[in-house]
């Protein structure tokens, strides 16, 4: 009976032994895939801690190192691409900052300037959102509003372009609802051009996202009323024919949905003055779809009362 006991107890330990070490091997590996890609395999000759590169002269790390590292390298082999809307090559840009034609956002050209071995790829918004290229229209006409003696002037506003960090220098605590690379309804970017009578009008791209949505692949109402309140707010800081953002602030909007907006659309929106007097302009906005089957088809109109500050 004993003998018995001490042999079962014998078994106990040995069984207890194999877990603790399977622990302990676990944890062994755990905390190497953390410290510098050190190599988990105990067969490599420079031990559990080794750092070398595979294939350094006396050194063997095991297959699976091996492969992690493979990947981590072809990771930081991934070329960045622009994630600011307003370039005018589009969210996928693969310029250099400061090619013809092409004028990435802040936050890509400092990612550009950063030290290859430590920068991580940029990952642009629109392939956060899947969301899709600016429609060609707004492309063709953003492209065409820079070069000179263009009649339309895109608006380039630094609070919009220059990153989370100039914002939050100069007195923002977040990101721009409309106008944020990771917003849910997102506008390109504003032109700036008269109405034949000859008073200041904005023509933007506005994408609808999957943040926008309400009801089974459609956009909420309220998105719709947050962008026509945000294109009469900045018609409005055109008053005098020159954008001269927050001088002044929107005071009423009254708005009409017309027809509902599929999550993943991009539409046209425009807003222009209708009349001044002294410090009160009103103005009127519209939400159109170019693309649409039925031409000229409106999803949203708007008026709204913007009241100038005091000089």
């Amino acid at each position: 009976l004993i003998r018995l006991m001490l042999v079962g107890r014998a078994a106990a330990l040995v069984a207890a032994g194999g877990v603790t070490c399977a622990v302990l091997w676990a944890h062994r590996r755990r905390r190497a895939a953390t410290q510098n890609m050190r190599c988990p395999c105990v067969s490599c000759t420079c031990g559990a801690d080794c750092r070398c590169s595979p294939g350094s002269p006396g050194c063997d790390p095991c297959a699976e190192f091996q492969r992690e590292a493979k990947s981590k390298a072809a990771t930081a082999a991934v070329p960045m691409r622009c994630p600011c809307a307003n370039c005018t090559c589009g969210p996928d840009c693969k310029c250099a900052p400061g090619a013809p034609g092409c004028d990435p956002c802040y936050e890509f050209q400092r990612a550009q300037k950063a030290d290859p071995a430590t920068a991580a790829p940029v990952v642009s918004s629109a392939d956060k959102l899947a969301r899709a290229a600016p429609p060609g229209w707004w492309r063709e006409a953003a492209a065409a509003a820079v070069q000179p003696g263009a009649t339309a002037k895109l608006l380039r506003i630094n609070e919009w372009e220059r990153g989370s960090d100039w914002r939050k220098a100069n007195g923002w605590v977040g990101t721009d609802l409309i106008h944020g690379p990771d917003a849910a309804i997102h506008c390109a970017g504003y032109l700036l051009n008269t109405t034949p009578d000859g008073r200041p009008r904005l023509v933007g791209a506005a994408h609808f996202g999957v943040g926008a949505e309400s009801h089974r692949g459609l956009c909420h109402g309220g998105a719709m009323t947050a962008l026509m309140d945000d294109v009469i707010g900045w018609c409005g800081f055109c008053a005098t024919g020159v954008c001269v953002p927050w001088c002044g602030f929107t005071v009423q909007i009254d708005t009409t949905l017309k027809a509902p907006i599929k999550v993943g659309s991009w539409l046209r929106l425009e807003a222009s003055i209708t009349e001044r007097t002294d410090r009160k302009v009103w103005l009127r906005a519209t939400l159109t779809d170019p693309a649409a089957a039925e031409p000229g088809l409106v999803h949203c109109e708007a008026r709204g009362l913007f009241l100038l500050k005091r000089q």
